[in-house]
């Protein structure tokens, strides 16, 4: 069963809480998250049909431009 997104936000708080108690920089924790996802998204779409693959790809973007934006919207407003 898929997790809720308050649960997605816990687990993210406490990667970045990790991250933080490893005395992880802000870029190295950007960098290793996205080598994470990198190796996660390439294991997923590995057995898809290679004209699937962009497909695959857009939706990763999609998600990722989602986030990006939601997120800078959120501190923007903090402010």
């Amino acid at each position: 069963m898929a997790m809720e997104n308050r649960e997605h936000v816990a687990a993210a708080n406490a990667l970045v809480r990790w991250f933080n108690s490893q005395q992880i920089s802000a870029i190295d924790a950007e960098i290793i998250m996205l080598k994470v996802a990198a190796k996660l998204i390439a294991q997923r779409v590995q057995n898809t049909h290679p004209e699937a693959i962009s497909f695959e790809m857009d939706e990763y973007t999609r998600i990722l431009s989602h986030e990006l934006i939601e997120r800078i919207y959120q501190t923007r407003g903090k402010q």
